[in-house]
């Protein structure tokens, strides 16, 4: 964490968990292959494909205040599944104590007009295999960082 990333009381300024959990999303999708581009399309393994996806909504609640230079850890998993968006839940640890919990949605749309399109179905293929995994709650999608690991 980055002392910019502090409100006036010294605590971390409250939209920085939900940021988290978001970065956690993408660089789990990012692991499969799912990548945004430069203009903010998506590229499935390196093919440039005819849909993206945008946070539709947000959630958070701050359980404990967290500070600079608090080492953490942010778990994500699937919630929901649905036609044409899908929920992630998460987390925000410290010392393995949960400081906040953060529900994600975002919606699939197509670039060109950004209305809702179905999922995809390799990306519901990614989806539905961390469902498959079992203990969704408990698995953790992207560890969390600290200042020396975010650099």
């Amino acid at each position: 964490m980055r002392f910019s990333d502090t409100d006036c009381t010294a605590r971390i300024f409250f939209p920085r968990y939900v940021e988290w959990v978001d970065e956690a999303v993408s660089e789990y999708l990012a692991s499969n292959g799912i990548l945004f581009d430069e203009r903010g399309g998506m590229t499935v393994n390196g093919t440039k494909v005819d849909w993206t996806i945008v946070t539709g909504e947000y959630w958070c609640r701050m359980l404990r205040p967290l500070k600079m230079n608090d080492q953490l850890l942010i778990r994500v998993w699937v919630e929901r599944i649905g036609n044409s968006s899908m929920t992630f839940g998460g987390e925000v640890l410290k010392e393995g104590e949960v400081a906040a919990t953060a529900r994600l949605t975002y919606v699939c749309v197509s670039p060109s007009d950004l209305r809702p399109v179905p999922l995809p179905e390799v990306l519901r293929k990614v989806l539905t295999a961390i469902l498959r995994e079992g203990e969704q709650r408990g698995q953790v999608l992207s560890q969390g960082f600290g200042e020396e690991a975010r650099g």
